[in-house]
């Protein structure tokens, strides 16, 4: 009997942490509640379901830095930030990450220094994102279900916004091949 309750324990515990990974609300993400030059991330941290995939390593982790901006998402929402994450850039990252379908999986030097969001429901994700400083020939990017789905010419020291309109639930990962800031991500589900 006590072997059956806690078989079935743990398979409630799983579920919960199952289900509590993946996004099906509207959610805004930033990183307000940092001061500038602490840590936000040096290995995985799930923020309310967004994983921040920062390591140990010098230079892998994700840092709270101060870069005051303002802007309005496509929909007409205004947004601004004052603290946000600055992250070293990964030139493999593109690659590697859309072989990969778990945000939470363990570490791995070729997918640290990004982003990742698991939804259980369909929606659209917009990443507020854009070069520490313009470099050519880099980009920042989003995948969605190992597809690229938007990527942002890093040339300009600006704030782009990626947008996708996903039709299903699935994995999205975003980052950057150079150094780059993250200013804001909201998740909308579908109507």
């Amino acid at each position: 009997m006590k072997k059956n309750l806690l078989t079935i324990a743990l398979a409630l515990v799983a579920m919960v942490c199952n289900a509590q990974d993946k996004v099906s609300t509207a959610t805004t993400w930033d990183f307000e509640s940092y001061e500038k030059g602490t840590v936000i991330s040096n290995g995985i941290n799930s923020i309310n379901g967004l994983y921040v995939r920062g390591a140990e390593a010098e230079g892998h982790e994700i840092m709270a830095d101060m870069r005051k901006r303002t802007g309005k998402f496509a929909d007409g929402t205004p947004w601004k930030s004052r603290i946000v994450a600055a992250i070293n850039g990964n030139g493999s990252l593109k690659k590697d990450v859309t072989s990969k379908v778990r945000p939470a999986n363990d570490g791995n030097p070729k997918i640290d220094r990004c982003f990742a969001l698991n939804t259980a429901v369909p929606g659209t994700l917009t990443v507020i994102i854009g070069p520490r400083k313009a470099v050519d020939d880099r980009e920042v990017f989003m995948v969605f279900n190992n597809q690229v789905v938007a990527t942002g010419d890093a040339s300009e020291d600006k704030a782009y916004e990626l947008t996708y309109k996903a039709d299903k639930p699935g994995v999205f990962w975003f980052g950057a091949d150079c150094q780059y800031f993250v200013y804001q991500v909201k998740f909308t589900p579908a109507q």
